[in-house]
């Protein structure tokens, strides 16, 4: 398959139906390299108009896909080469719905938000925002093995860090055993607790929550 002015309405059906029978597939589209603009610019090579998509738009694609893209194989030119691969699901959603669905040996667990770039560079922003070395009381709601203090010791002063009282609350006892085994200070401190029942641990007010990917859980009550 070469995809030269198909636009994305159609390459999506397109794929999402070869995946149907498929466990890999493989198409030419324009170089990214050969276009710098934004993508669905047209571009005239050797009297051939192709449409411009960055490799960001081929990566979001296989994503959408459940597939993950191989590492893209020169063509001829002006082409490369795009393989998209199923992925094997393999999700922490699909996990008996137990307090240990986000325990320390769970699929949850495999999960490393901070490494994802787009999302560490967005969550360091917010601490510089909410200006963190100033704050003396911080909770984390649904803490797990503590990645967001983590990035919070690793950008203050060990003087500063060690004057900020840190508190982190989850439901599942492993993971809160993690927690403490990789923040042993006297300044945090860890509860094995459902948030529902938060009111029971009477604690102290704060001056920064960080909760993600928490609030929405179906056994939160909103009200």
């Amino acid at each position: 398959m070469i995809f030269r002015t198909e636009q994305m309405q159609s390459i999506l059906p397109i794929l999402q139906k070869e995946l149907q029978s498929k466990t890999n597939i493989s198409f030419c589209v324009l170089n990214p390299d050969l276009g710098t603009s934004y993508a669905g610019t047209k571009v005239n090579i050797d009297n051939i108009t192709y449409i411009h998509r960055g490799y960001k738009a081929w990566v979001d694609l296989a994503e959408l896909l459940k597939c993950k893209m191989l590492t893209p194989k020169i063509s001829d030119y002006p082409l490369v080469t795009l393989t998209f691969e199923k992925l094997i699901i393999d999700s922490f959603h699909s996990d008996t719905k137990s307090i240990e669905k986000y325990g320390s040996n769970s699929h949850f667990s495999k999960i490393y938000k901070m490494e994802e770039p787009a999302f560490f560079y967005y969550y360091n922003q917010a601490l510089d925002n909410v200006k963190i070395a100033e704050k003396t009381r911080i909770l984390n709601l649904g803490i797990n093995r503590g990645d967001e203090f983590d990035v919070i010791k690793q950008k203050l002063d060990t003087h500063t860090y060690e004057t900020i009282d840190f508190v982190g609350i989850d439901h599942s006892q492993t993971a809160i055993a993690s927690a403490r085994e990789l923040f042993s200070h006297k300044n945090f401190t860890f509860y094995t607790e459902d948030l529902n029942q938060i009111d029971t641990l009477k604690l102290e007010p704060f001056d920064l929550l960080i909760s993600i990917g928490t609030l929405q859980s179906p056994s939160i009550n909103f009200k």
